[in-house]
């Protein structure tokens, strides 16, 4: 049986990325501007025109696995900033998520709750492409 609270969640996400511009203002390899031995392991940055709890646009972390399209998020808290957040995964492999993992709870001491995607809650309008996640196919045409 489909968690259909968990499939629209996700559903969600596929619609915001779909919609949304991806702005990376922190590339992969670069440092984080308040902790420098913080190295991004992937592409970071937000969705454009998208509000977040602390009044910026969605965080994301995209990475190499292009198609992907949303494979998780990770749920943290960080008592510096006094917030909590959602940082959505886009195209990340199994590897990137674990280096982002190490990044959030290893690196800036915020940990994070992994909640991936099953395939399962691959749900559209369209239904996704053979092994492809809805979504998948919009959000590459926009990376392009």
């Amino acid at each position: 049986m489909v968690d259909t609270s968990r499939a629209r969640l996700f559903g969600n996400l596929d619609e915001l990325a779909v919609a949304s511009r991806l702005v990376v203002d922190r590339p992969a390899g670069s440092r984080h501007p308040r902790v420098s031995e913080a190295v991004y392991p992937v592409d970071y940055g937000c969705l454009d025109g998208t509000v977040a709890a602390d009044g910026d646009g969605v965080d994301v972390f995209c990475g190499s696995a292009v198609g992907a399209g949303v494979v998780g998020f990770f749920v943290t808290a960080d008592l510096g900033k006094r917030d909590v957040e959602v940082k959505v995964l886009i195209d990340c492999t199994a590897e990137e998520i674990d280096r982002v993992r190490r990044l959030l709870d290893d690196v800036l001491g915020i940990g994070g709750l992994l909640v991936r995607r099953n395939l399962e809650t691959a749900t559209g309008p369209h239904g996704p492409a053979a092994g492809e996640k809805p979504g998948a196919q919009m959000w590459r045409q926009r990376r392009q």
